[in-house]
Formats: C-alpha cells, structure tokens, sequence
C-alpha cells in the first residue's frame, strides 16, 4: 500500500505518542497494521467521492461472483447506466 508522505509522517508522529515507543523499538509489523486502519478510515470517504461522482458502485455479493475476465466485464457493462 502507498501513503501520502504527509499521511505517513502524521501516522509515524501519532504512532510514537501513542504507544510511547522510541524510533529504534517500534515494531515495523505492529506500525504498518495501525497506519492501515487509518488509511482505510481515510480514504473511504475519498473513494466513496470518486464512487459518487466519476464510477459506479458494485455490491460485494455480485462481485464474488466474478470468475473470470468476461465475468468482470459482463458485471461492468450491466452496472453502467
């Protein structure tokens, strides 16, 4: 996953003085899964934006159905207006 160098740097900060930790104990696997929630938390109202004004919006249970690249397009095709 990629963060914005801004969004990384605010979740390092935050990371540090929430768990108190120095820079040299921070366990790299224990920061990432923290910052993931809150880039999830962050981006969802972005995408949902992008969602809302430029795409289309698909329900998990059509989109579990996909099997193949056909399947994909064929859901695609009947999602657009």
């Amino acid at each position: 996953m990629a963060y914005r160098p801004d969004f990384l740097l605010d979740a390092w900060t935050a990371y540090l003085v929430e768990t108190g930790l120095s820079e040299a104990n921070v366990d790299p696997d224990a920061f990432i899964r923290w910052t993931y929630a809150r880039a999830m938390a962050h981006r969802q109202p972005l995408y949902e934006a992008m969602a809302r004004n430029w795409g289309i919006t698909i329900d998990a249970a059509d989109m579990e159905k996909v099997r193949s690249e056909d399947d994909f397009v064929d859901l695609i095709a009947r999602t657009l207006p």
